[in-house]
């Protein structure tokens, strides 16, 4: 019994190790968050003065700070009424950057948003003229 016992973990040894010594066929890159938003018709020029004025502020404190990797605004072309005008990419070196997202990025962006209490007012105040259609996030895979 002893020996079988003895057999048996020297299986599960040799599995483990050749499992852990195989190589991935890629690497885990930089994790995005990509915000498809839509814009209500004649509104478009308001929305990207926001951006301008308040996201992209503190996106490059974010960015300065080194809570974010880096940011973009893409232009689409929507195919339904129900597709985005805008996507928002937010850039961030690794899904544990994710972590406590909101408790170091908050004191960074205060100043441009003017606070929680602010920044829901502004919210607020955009959503009568766009829609957020939903915030997937994404992952870059380096393939070997």
């Amino acid at each position: 019994m002893k020996r079988n016992s003895l057999l048996l973990a020297a299986l599960v040894s040799a599995l483990s190790f050749s499992v852990s010594a195989q190589e991935l066929d890629y690497t885990e890159g930089a994790v995005s968050q990509v915000t498809a938003i839509q814009i209500t018709q004649g509104h478009q020029d308001e929305y990207l003065a926001y951006l301008r004025k308040e996201w992209k502020p503190s996106q490059e404190a974010l960015k300065k700070a080194g809570i974010i990797a880096d940011y973009s605004v893409y232009s689409t072309t929507p195919r339904t009424p129900n597709d985005p005008d805008l996507y928002l990419m937010v850039t961030y070196a690794n899904m544990a950057a994710l972590d406590k997202l909101d408790e170091r990025a908050d004191p960074v962006t205060a100043k441009f948003t003017g606070g929680r209490t602010k920044e829901s007012k502004g919210v607020s105040d955009r959503n009568a003229y766009r829609k957020i259609l939903g915030t997937e996030t994404v992952r870059e895979l380096k393939v070997k």
